[in-house]
């Protein structure tokens, strides 16, 4: 609902649509069934965008035709170079448009409602997580449950069952997956939250980044530990004044570094994958093996045709091959480019810009996020102009 405030500008209160809209990219990033079967949710977000995009008054302008060409141009290259079908063209198309359209609608409110969703899902999830291994029945109760539902939400690398609002695992593990398939993925969108919060001047011990910061730990994951550590690092570089604070803080945030590396789960999993780069199922073996590819196809990628060219056998993703392997080289540079671009309009504080895409390029490295909604909509974000006009209205 557009409203004017005292000083004339217009602003407007954030409403339930717009809560679904930031949950379905919350719920792509790390929801299976919804990655691997996306129309059956994505179409009525679709319609739900083009309503509240023209009902507030938005338009699209030569900027979005422009980059509609230029991606269908790419689409039909691939198509020409790689085969495939018209459909692995005009689909993707579709989401675009819909992707283009919701930067434009949450390029003021993204930064607001995207941490507030994260902390209510990590309550929970900590909550379950908490319960889940201090009471053994309890744990058996959630398992019981998960049985009675539709399993929609599993991978081969976990024997989890979802209860939908959590992932409970048979047998038990430490691993904090939250509503996703796997721990990796949560700690992605938690990670952002987080830096939305601290660059916004919010305490590091503001009691919504300690349930975001518990609930990262509970993770176990490499690459979110890695980020957080990068996180603790630049809140101490700017916004701890005196140099000897610093210093002191500093040290114990690399003695840190150094105890987190020394644990067995994290240093072991390192050393492994590392060694076993010749394995196209390690972290490190995916990307040369995606570089493999990527070098075949430098300049186009391959798009929707990958999977007339893979086998899928690859069952440990690197993001950043990832992308290069979908739009080859140059265009992946300006996905990169855009990236960055748009994690500066959602990051308020200038110091923490660079430190937030760094944390989104290291996320990606073991995910295949870069590929999801959630960052193409920062990419498109990174595309549009901000407004000047419009101040998004919320209640605390």
């Amino acid at each position: 609902m557009l409203q004017l405030n005292k000083s004339g500008i217009v602003q407007y209160q954030s409403g339930f649509f717009d809560y679904i809209i930031i949950l379905y990219l919350i719920v792509t990033s790390g929801y299976l069934s919804v990655e691997t079967n996306s129309i059956n949710l994505f179409l009525p977000i679709f319609i739900i965008t083009i309503y509240i995009f023209f009902k507030r008054g938005n338009r699209l302008d030569s900027r979005f035709f422009m980059t509609f060409i230029f991606i269908a141009s790419i689409f039909i290259i691939q198509k020409y170079l790689w085969g495939g079908n018209w459909n692995n063209i005009t689909f993707p198309l579709i989401r675009f448009i819909a992707f283009y359209m919701i930067a434009i609608l949450f390029l003021n409110s993204f930064k607001y409602i995207f941490p507030k969703i994260i902390y209510l899902i990590c309550i929970l999830s900590l909550l379950f997580w908490a319960f889940d291994h201090l009471f053994p029945d309890f744990h058996n109760l959630l398992l019981s449950l998960a049985k009675e539902i539709p399993q929609t939400n599993q991978n081969t690398t976990r024997n989890g069952l979802t209860l939908f609002l959590y992932s409970v695992d048979n047998p038990i593990i430490l691993r904090n997956s939250g509503p996703f398939f796997e721990p990796g993925r949560f700690t992605i969108v938690i990670t952002i939250a987080l830096i939305i919060n601290l660059s916004f001047k919010k305490a590091i011990f503001n009691f919504q980044n300690v349930i975001l910061i518990l609930t990262d730990i509970t993770t176990f994951s490499t690459s979110g530990y890695l980020a957080l550590i990068t996180i603790l690092t630049a809140y101490i570089f700017f916004n701890i004044r005196k140099r000897s604070y610093k210093l002191i803080l500093l040290i114990m945030a690399s003695l840190l570094f150094i105890s987190i590396l020394k644990l067995d789960f994290l240093l072991e999993k390192i050393i492994t994958q590392a060694d076993d780069i010749g394995n196209s199922n390690s972290r490190f073996g995916a990307l040369f093996f995606t570089f493999e590819q990527i070098r075949q196809s430098p300049w186009f990628g391959y798009g929707n045709s990958l999977r007339l060219i893979v086998d899928g056998s690859i069952s440990s993703p690197n993001g950043l091959g990832e992308i290069i392997r979908w739009w080859g080289i140059p265009f992946s540079l300006v996905y990169f480019y855009l990236l960055f671009r748009g994690t500066k309009e959602f990051i308020g504080d200038k110091q923490w810009q660079i430190s937030g895409f760094l944390c989104l390029l290291i996320l990606a490295f073991s995910q295949s996020i870069t590929l999801a909604p959630l960052y193409y909509v920062i990419c498109f974000i990174g595309l549009t102009k901000k407004s000047s006009n419009i101040l998004p209205k919320y209640s605390t």
